[in-house]
């Protein structure tokens, strides 16, 4: 069986190097005034509990009645969550929020290749039907297109430019080009 891969950074352990570039951006957006506060894997909502039927068992002098496991539970966790700050209005309308800030469930350019979208569709419907929570899915490549892309997530290990982000602008083009600080 393969061993999932670990993803590290700043002492903090990530599902995905996708992850990992919205954290540098979720740091960076804080620094800047866009964000006042974020959450990795801030809550589990539990969106069903585990089904148990009982079943009579029969014994040598007896019946006994037990429990008999007929489906797991359903619980689901998303990435991170955002709180607004005051310069929150330069990226706010890349995200819908509700349930208390914007709920991000961050997905990878290739996660159609193992159904995770099908999967991610069913399981965000399911939280906004329970809670009331609407999960915001980013793909980093195209939230960073609309907003900035982390100076962070610019390069990558070997030092050299990552070429998925290169038509991104970065945080200094957005402040200088943003008709709103005027």
């Amino acid at each position: 069986m393969k061993e999932k891969k670990e993803y590290r950074m700043d002492g903090r352990l990530f599902a995905s190097r996708e992850e990992i570039d919205f954290y540098f951006w979720c740091e960076e957006a804080k620094a800047a005034g866009i964000v006042a506060r974020w959450s990795y894997q801030p809550r589990t909502f539990e969106l069903a509990p585990a089904v148990k039927i009982p079943e009579q068992l029969k014994l040598k002098t007896k019946v006994r009645t037990v429990e008999r496991h007929l489906l797991n539970d359903c619980r689901y966790t998303p990435d991170f969550l955002l709180l607004p700050g005051e310069r929150w209005h330069l990226v706010g309308k890349a995200l819908y929020g509700t349930g208390g800030g914007f709920w991000i469930d961050v997905k990878g350019t290739f996660a159609g290749q193992y159904n995770d979208g099908v999967k991610f569709s069913l399981l965000q419907k399911w939280t906004y039907d329970k809670w009331h929570v609407y999960v915001n899915k980013v793909v980093p490549v195209h939230f960073f297109e609309a907003t900035f892309v982390p100076r962070r997530a610019l390069s990558g290990r070997s030092g050299r430019p990552r070429t998925c982000y290169l038509a991104c602008r970065t945080l200094a083009e957005l402040l200088n080009t943003s008709p709103t600080l005027l």
